[in-house]
């Protein structure tokens, strides 16, 4: 029924140029460069804690517990979490919206994000808003996030749970300032890569060529 398809994923574009012979093209999800201002978030405090905003389910629960367990303080922003982990080190939040989710998403000194099954190697929303806002993202190592930043220099990966907690304990013990040019990175990279602006664009670009 359509001539053109626009996917996040490399393998659901891979599937259906395969399978239904369509045109199809990668189009990365996108930030709102208006949403705050560098002054708003850089007026922040910082909060020496991880921090993992999204609601529960059974397989983030688990990958929380095993941070909480080896004693390490995470801040829970979603409904219901305590259903889902009981910890002296879980700290429980409502969600939070418009300025204030941003504001989240800045402040805390290890912004934690955790694909689902559908898109374990690609990415999410979360891989845009963290950098975009200025946050330390700490991600699981996939195509898309290795394709979009520079490691160690925008964003942080990790393989699996023993190195999660070995990654999250070292940014959490090293240096704030260390850390500065970090979230200053992964901002510019974003406003300038990944804006609504620029996805538009490349929408724009696409639907004109094809």
């Amino acid at each position: 029924m359509y001539d053109l398809h626009l996917t996040y994923d490399e393998w659901v574009k891979e599937k259906i140029e395969r399978e239904y012979n369509i045109q199809t093209e990668l189009l990365p999800f996108g930030f709102d460069d208006a949403a705050i201002s560098d002054e708003d978030l850089d007026a922040l405090d910082e909060v020496n804690a991880v921090c993992f905003l999204g609601n529960p389910d059974k397989y983030r629960a688990t990958i929380i517990q095993k941070l909480v367990d080896q004693q390490i303080e995470v801040h829970l922003y979603g409904n219901d979490w305590q259903k889902f982990v009981n910890h002296r080190c879980a700290i429980i939040h409502q969600p939070v919206y418009g300025q204030d989710f941003y504001k989240t998403l800045r402040k805390y000194r290890v912004q934690l994000n955790i694909m689902r099954a559908h898109n374990l190697n690609s990415h999410n929303m979360r891989s845009i808003e963290i950098p975009g806002a200025g946050g330390v993202m700490l991600a699981p190592k996939t195509a898309d996030h290795l394709s979009f930043f520079e490691l160690g220099e925008e964003i942080f990966i990790y393989e699996d749970t023993e190195n999660l907690i070995n990654e999250t304990q070292r940014l959490l013990n090293q240096d704030k300032s260390a850390l500065e040019q970090i979230r200053k990175s992964a901002r510019a990279k974003v406003l300038k890569e990944f804006t609504y602006k620029v996805q538009t664009k490349r929408i724009l670009s696409i639907v004109n060529g094809a």
